[in-house]
């Protein structure tokens, strides 16, 4: 498979790895992600969270006795976006009670845990009330 793209597009990027500008982004993304990481393990301790330490999302299973589409759904009245987990399976009617959490959306770590806060709170039955928060 042929790529045809602007040149453009190829000097810029020719540049910035000539300069460094990816090396220094590629590791701003990393740092950035460890640190909300870190976050995550604080504030869902003690829950079942899948993830890694550069990733820019985490897989939250669910208890038994609670399902990923009334999770979502509480968990969007209280201002936090999650995915449920049959979104990104093939055979939907098989895919596991869990939601998928994005690490990289809120704009800042104190939005991330807050949201983090606010899913703690869902799943011990005691929610806060919060601000529109993506996580």
């Amino acid at each position: 498979v042929d790529f045809v793209g602007a040149p453009i597009t190829f000097e810029i990027f020719a540049a910035w790895m000539a300069d460094g500008t990816v090396d220094r982004t590629v590791r701003n993304k990393r740092e950035e992600a460890r640190a909300r990481q870190e976050i995550l393990k604080k504030e869902l301790a003690g829950f079942d969270v899948l993830t890694q330490d550069t990733a820019y999302f985490a897989w939250l299973n669910l208890p038994a006795s609670v399902g990923r589409a009334q999770f979502t759904a509480k968990a969007g009245e209280m201002g936090v976006s999650v995915l449920p987990s049959d979104v990104f399976a093939l055979d939907p009617a098989r895919a596991a009670e869990a939601v998928r959490l994005s690490i990289a959306t809120p704009l800042g770590r104190d939005a991330f845990a807050e949201g983090l806060k606010i899913l703690a709170g869902i799943l011990t039955r005691q929610p806060e009330k919060a601000s529109f928060l993506y996580v």
